[in-house]
Protein backbone atom coordinates (compact mmCIF):
# COMPACT_ATOMS: atom_id res chain seq x y z
CA UNK A 1 0.00 0.00 0.00
CA UNK A 2 3.04 2.33 0.09
CA UNK A 3 2.47 5.40 -2.10
CA UNK A 4 5.38 7.74 -1.24
CA UNK A 5 9.07 7.27 -0.43
CA UNK A 6 11.38 10.13 0.58
CA UNK A 7 15.04 9.51 1.44
CA UNK A 8 17.25 12.36 2.65
CA UNK A 9 19.90 10.62 4.75
CA UNK A 10 23.43 9.22 4.34
CA UNK A 11 25.02 5.82 4.38
CA UNK A 12 22.43 3.74 2.52
CA UNK A 13 23.74 1.05 0.16
CA UNK A 14 22.07 -1.61 -2.00
CA UNK A 15 18.66 0.02 -1.57
CA UNK A 16 15.76 -1.87 -3.10
CA UNK A 17 12.02 -1.80 -2.43
CA UNK A 18 8.96 -3.60 -3.71
CA UNK A 19 5.85 -1.43 -3.83
CA UNK A 20 3.49 -1.88 -6.80
CA UNK A 21 1.43 1.22 -5.89
CA UNK A 22 4.33 3.64 -5.47
CA UNK A 23 3.47 7.11 -6.87
CA UNK A 24 6.19 9.41 -5.51
CA UNK A 25 9.93 8.71 -5.19
CA UNK A 26 12.25 11.35 -3.70
CA UNK A 27 15.92 10.53 -3.14
CA UNK A 28 17.93 13.60 -2.14
CA UNK A 29 20.43 12.23 0.38
CA UNK A 30 24.14 11.43 -0.06
CA UNK A 31 23.73 7.77 -0.89
CA UNK A 32 26.57 5.50 -1.97
CA UNK A 33 24.94 3.91 -5.01
CA UNK A 34 24.11 5.07 -8.51
CA UNK A 35 20.90 4.75 -10.49
CA UNK A 36 22.64 2.97 -13.35
CA UNK A 37 23.44 0.21 -10.85
CA UNK A 38 19.88 -0.04 -9.46
CA UNK A 39 17.46 -2.47 -11.05
CA UNK A 40 14.45 -1.22 -9.10
CA UNK A 41 14.74 2.37 -10.35
CA UNK A 42 13.74 1.60 -13.93
CA UNK A 43 11.05 -0.76 -12.67
CA UNK A 44 9.22 2.05 -10.84
CA UNK A 45 9.50 4.51 -13.70
CA UNK A 46 6.46 2.78 -15.14
CA UNK A 47 4.27 3.66 -12.15
CA UNK A 48 5.45 6.80 -10.34
CA UNK A 49 3.96 10.25 -10.90
CA UNK A 50 6.61 12.33 -9.10
CA UNK A 51 10.38 11.81 -9.23
CA UNK A 52 12.92 13.88 -7.25
CA UNK A 53 16.62 13.01 -7.46
CA UNK A 54 19.94 14.46 -6.45
CA UNK A 55 22.39 14.44 -9.36
CA UNK A 56 25.09 12.62 -7.37
CA UNK A 57 23.05 9.47 -8.02
CA UNK A 58 23.40 9.94 -11.76
CA UNK A 59 26.35 8.41 -13.65
CA UNK A 60 29.20 10.91 -14.01
CA UNK A 61 32.86 10.85 -15.04
CA UNK A 62 34.27 7.31 -15.44
CA UNK A 63 30.77 6.01 -16.34
CA UNK A 64 29.66 5.18 -19.85
CA UNK A 65 27.27 7.78 -21.23
CA UNK A 66 23.59 6.87 -21.03
CA UNK A 67 24.07 3.31 -19.74
CA UNK A 68 20.56 2.99 -18.30
CA UNK A 69 17.82 1.51 -20.47
CA UNK A 70 14.63 3.42 -19.69
CA UNK A 71 11.09 2.10 -19.92
CA UNK A 72 8.40 4.61 -20.86
CA UNK A 73 7.48 6.54 -17.70
CA UNK A 74 3.86 6.80 -18.79
CA UNK A 75 2.53 8.18 -15.47
CA UNK A 76 5.38 10.56 -14.63
CA UNK A 77 4.09 14.14 -14.30
CA UNK A 78 6.74 15.93 -12.19
CA UNK A 79 10.55 15.69 -12.28
CA UNK A 80 12.84 17.55 -9.85
CA UNK A 81 16.62 17.30 -10.18
CA UNK A 82 19.01 18.77 -7.60
CA UNK A 83 22.69 19.78 -8.02
CA UNK A 84 22.60 18.99 -11.73
CA UNK A 85 25.41 20.09 -14.05
CA UNK A 86 24.44 20.07 -17.72
CA UNK A 87 28.17 20.52 -18.45
CA UNK A 88 28.65 16.91 -17.32
CA UNK A 89 28.03 14.82 -20.43
CA UNK A 90 27.08 11.67 -18.51
CA UNK A 91 24.55 13.44 -16.28
CA UNK A 92 23.16 15.35 -19.26
CA UNK A 93 22.77 12.20 -21.34
CA UNK A 94 20.96 10.51 -18.44
CA UNK A 95 18.57 13.46 -18.03
CA UNK A 96 17.86 13.69 -21.76
CA UNK A 97 16.96 10.00 -21.83
CA UNK A 98 14.71 10.46 -18.81
CA UNK A 99 12.92 13.39 -20.46
CA UNK A 100 12.64 11.50 -23.75
CA UNK A 101 10.89 8.63 -21.98
CA UNK A 102 8.45 10.83 -20.03
CA UNK A 103 5.71 11.64 -22.60
CA UNK A 104 3.25 12.98 -20.00
CA UNK A 105 5.66 15.22 -18.11
CA UNK A 106 4.01 18.48 -16.95
CA UNK A 107 6.55 20.09 -14.61
CA UNK A 108 10.35 20.16 -14.58
CA UNK A 109 12.40 21.74 -11.79
CA UNK A 110 16.21 21.83 -11.82
CA UNK A 111 18.65 23.16 -9.24
CA UNK A 112 21.87 23.78 -11.15
CA UNK A 113 25.32 23.02 -9.79
CA UNK A 114 27.91 25.63 -10.76
CA UNK A 115 30.93 24.01 -9.12
CA UNK A 116 31.14 20.92 -11.35
CA UNK A 117 34.69 19.95 -12.33
CA UNK A 118 33.57 18.29 -15.58
CA UNK A 119 34.91 19.43 -18.95
CA UNK A 120 32.40 22.09 -20.04
CA UNK A 121 33.06 21.45 -23.74
CA UNK A 122 31.81 17.85 -23.46
CA UNK A 123 28.30 18.80 -22.39
CA UNK A 124 28.27 21.60 -24.96
CA UNK A 125 29.15 19.20 -27.79
CA UNK A 126 26.45 16.80 -26.65
CA UNK A 127 23.80 19.54 -26.84
CA UNK A 128 25.02 20.86 -30.19
CA UNK A 129 25.51 17.48 -31.91
CA UNK A 130 22.36 16.56 -33.91
CA UNK A 131 23.35 12.88 -33.75
CA UNK A 132 23.69 12.81 -29.96
CA UNK A 133 20.95 11.85 -27.48
CA UNK A 134 19.34 15.29 -27.75
CA UNK A 135 15.55 15.08 -27.58
CA UNK A 136 14.22 13.63 -30.80
CA UNK A 137 10.56 14.26 -30.01
CA UNK A 138 8.60 17.03 -28.37
CA UNK A 139 7.70 17.21 -24.69
CA UNK A 140 4.11 17.60 -25.72
CA UNK A 141 2.43 18.55 -22.43
CA UNK A 142 5.30 20.10 -20.47
CA UNK A 143 3.89 23.44 -19.29
CA UNK A 144 6.15 24.60 -16.42
CA UNK A 145 9.94 24.73 -16.10
CA UNK A 146 12.00 26.19 -13.25
CA UNK A 147 15.81 26.38 -13.14
CA UNK A 148 17.46 27.59 -9.93
CA UNK A 149 21.11 28.63 -9.74
CA UNK A 150 21.39 29.43 -13.46
CA UNK A 151 24.88 30.83 -14.13
CA UNK A 152 24.52 31.62 -17.84
CA UNK A 153 27.12 29.12 -19.04
CA UNK A 154 26.99 27.98 -22.67
CA UNK A 155 25.71 24.45 -21.80
CA UNK A 156 22.97 25.94 -19.62
CA UNK A 157 21.86 28.33 -22.37
CA UNK A 158 21.82 25.52 -24.91
CA UNK A 159 19.79 23.39 -22.50
CA UNK A 160 17.23 26.21 -22.10
CA UNK A 161 17.13 26.69 -25.87
CA UNK A 162 16.47 22.97 -26.35
CA UNK A 163 13.60 22.97 -23.82
CA UNK A 164 11.99 26.01 -25.43
CA UNK A 165 12.18 24.44 -28.89
CA UNK A 166 10.80 21.05 -27.76
CA UNK A 167 7.89 22.14 -25.56
CA UNK A 168 4.82 23.14 -27.63
CA UNK A 169 2.55 23.40 -24.54
CA UNK A 170 5.00 25.41 -22.40
CA UNK A 171 3.46 28.32 -20.48
CA UNK A 172 5.92 29.28 -17.75
CA UNK A 173 9.73 29.21 -17.69
CA UNK A 174 11.32 30.64 -14.54
CA UNK A 175 15.10 31.13 -14.39
CA UNK A 176 16.60 32.06 -11.04
CA UNK A 177 20.07 33.46 -11.71
CA UNK A 178 23.07 32.57 -9.57
CA UNK A 179 24.60 35.72 -8.10
CA UNK A 180 28.14 36.14 -6.82
CA UNK A 181 28.15 37.58 -3.31
CA UNK A 182 30.32 40.51 -4.49
CA UNK A 183 27.94 41.51 -7.29
CA UNK A 184 26.32 44.92 -6.75
CA UNK A 185 22.59 45.44 -7.23
CA UNK A 186 23.21 47.63 -10.30
CA UNK A 187 25.54 45.04 -11.87
CA UNK A 188 23.04 42.27 -11.24
CA UNK A 189 20.14 44.27 -12.71
CA UNK A 190 22.20 44.87 -15.85
CA UNK A 191 23.17 41.19 -16.03
CA UNK A 192 19.54 40.06 -15.62
CA UNK A 193 18.43 42.45 -18.37
CA UNK A 194 21.04 41.20 -20.85
CA UNK A 195 20.45 37.56 -19.93
CA UNK A 196 16.69 37.92 -20.40
CA UNK A 197 17.17 39.63 -23.76
CA UNK A 198 19.29 36.72 -24.97
CA UNK A 199 16.86 34.07 -23.72
CA UNK A 200 13.91 35.89 -25.28
CA UNK A 201 15.59 35.61 -28.68
CA UNK A 202 15.52 31.81 -28.51
CA UNK A 203 12.83 30.20 -30.71
CA UNK A 204 9.83 28.88 -28.78
CA UNK A 205 7.64 26.00 -29.88
CA UNK A 206 4.82 27.35 -27.73
CA UNK A 207 3.26 30.74 -28.53
CA UNK A 208 2.14 30.92 -24.89
CA UNK A 209 5.60 30.41 -23.38
CA UNK A 210 6.49 33.18 -20.93
CA UNK A 211 10.01 33.62 -19.54
CA UNK A 212 11.15 35.44 -16.42
CA UNK A 213 14.65 35.86 -14.96
CA UNK A 214 15.09 36.77 -11.30
CA UNK A 215 17.78 36.65 -8.65
CA UNK A 216 18.07 33.31 -6.92
CA UNK A 217 16.13 33.54 -3.67
CA UNK A 218 15.74 30.67 -1.21
CA UNK A 219 12.62 32.33 0.22
CA UNK A 220 10.63 31.93 -3.01
CA UNK A 221 7.49 29.89 -2.43
CA UNK A 222 6.68 28.94 -6.00
CA UNK A 223 6.55 29.77 -9.64
CA UNK A 224 3.41 31.82 -9.43
CA UNK A 225 4.93 34.54 -7.22
CA UNK A 226 6.30 36.19 -10.35
CA UNK A 227 4.99 38.39 -13.17
CA UNK A 228 5.61 36.61 -16.46
CA UNK A 229 6.96 38.22 -19.63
Amino acid sequence: MLLKVRICCKGITNFEISSPKLESLKVIGALSWRLDESRWFTLYLRTIKTLCLIASLLPCKDAEIATVTFPTAINLRVIELYDLSVACAEQLAFVLQLLQHSPNLCELKITALNACMCDITTGTRLLEDPNSCILKQDLKILNTVMIEGFSGSIPEKLFVKMLLSKSPALERFLIMEYVDIDTSEAEFSSYISESLKELLRFPRASPKAQIVCVEHDDTVIGLFDYIWF
